[in-house]
């Protein structure tokens, strides 16, 4: 996960994410899944042994952590846009703008509340 913008609803009891993925990384996965890496690229979200290896990756984050369930991540959309100044969703000094962050992932924000 190159980048990661991780989001609770106060009327949710259950964290959501978007993260941005390295390509690198992706195409690694592709060829180790044996899948088309530019359907893998145009589909993302698709795949949900894709995301059943970054959950995995997760589990190990929150065990190391030992973090309760509400601070656990449940659901992710997943991107290869970066988040940068250019679009608003860091500052010049590469801080997350978490509130450009969340209108710009609105939509994928209430679907993920709702899966």
């Amino acid at each position: 996960m190159a980048q990661i913008f991780v989001y609770g609803h106060s009327l949710e009891n259950h964290l959501v994410a978007v993260g941005v993925l390295d390509g690198e990384v992706l195409q690694k996965w592709a060829e180790t899944n044996e899948k088309n890496f530019q359907e893998v690229k145009d589909n993302l979200n698709a795949y949900p042994e894709l995301k059943t290896e970054i959950f995995k990756q997760f589990d190990v984050i929150h065990g190391t952590y030992k973090l309760n369930s509400l601070e656990k991540i449940k659901a992710i959309h997943l991107t290869l846009d970066p988040f940068t100044p250019q679009n608003g969703i860091l500052t010049p000094s590469m801080k997350l703008r978490r509130h450009n962050a969340k209108i710009t992932f609105e939509k994928e924000l209430e679907q993920l509340y709702k899966e």
